[in-house]
C-alpha cells in the first residue's frame, strides 16, 4: 500500500516536471525530440511572463527545447486589455499577434468561428499541436478547443 505521503511526492514530482518556469524544463525532459507548436491567449502581465518562458524555448534558450514555434491571440485594440503587456512583448520580440475578438457578442461569435477556419491548414491538419490560455479574459467556444489535437492548458 502506498502512503498518502509517498502519492503526495510522486504527484508533486510530476506537477514538477510539467510546469512552465524558470527552474523547470519544459513538458519534461523525455526521449522524444518533438517540439510543439503553440497558440498562446493571453492580456496582461501575468500572461506575458508565461508566453516570455514559452518564446525563450522556442529560441533554444533552455536546455532541450520543446516549442517549435509560438503565435498569440489576444483581443483586439478596441480592448483596454489589448493595450497590455503580451501585446507589447509580441512587438519588441517580433512574434505573430493575432486580435480578432471584438466587444460586441454578435461580432465575439463571428470572429471565433472565423478563427476556428484558420486553425487547420488547406488539407484539414491543425496548424498547432496546443493552446496555452493564461489570464486571457474570454470563454474559448468548444469548437476552437476540439481544434487542438493536445487540447488547451
Amino acid at each position: 500500500m502506498i502512503s498518502r505521503r509517498t502519492t503526495s511526492s510522486v504527484l508533486s514530482f510530476r506537477w514538477n516536471r510539467i510546469f512552465v518556469g524558470q527552474n523547470c524544463r519544459l513538458f519534461s525532459s523525455s526521449a522524444s525530440d518533438r517540439k510543439y507548436r503553440i497558440l498562446f491567449f493571453g492580456t496582461d502581465e501575468i500572461s506575458q511572463k508565461t508566453l516570455q518562458i514559452l518564446y525563450l524555448n522556442s529560441k533554444g534558450k533552455y536546455e532541450n527545447p520543446k516549442v517549435e514555434s509560438v503565435e498569440v491571440i489576444s483581443p483586439n485594440d478596441a480592448s483596454k486589455k489589448a493595450l497590455g503587456a503580451v501585446k507589447k512583448y509580441c512587438k519588441r520580440n517580433d512574434i505573430e499577434i493575432y486580435q480578432p475578438l471584438g466587444h460586441k457578442q454578435a461580432e465575439r461569435s463571428q470572429k471565433w468561428k472565423e478563427l476556428s477556419e484558420q486553425l487547420v491548414d488547406g488539407d484539414g491538419n491543425p496548424k498547432y499541436d496546443l493552446g496555452v490560455v493564461v489570464s486571457f479574459g474570454f470563454m474559448i467556444p468548444s469548437y476552437v478547443i476540439k481544434k487542438f489535437p493536445m487540447g488547451l492548458l
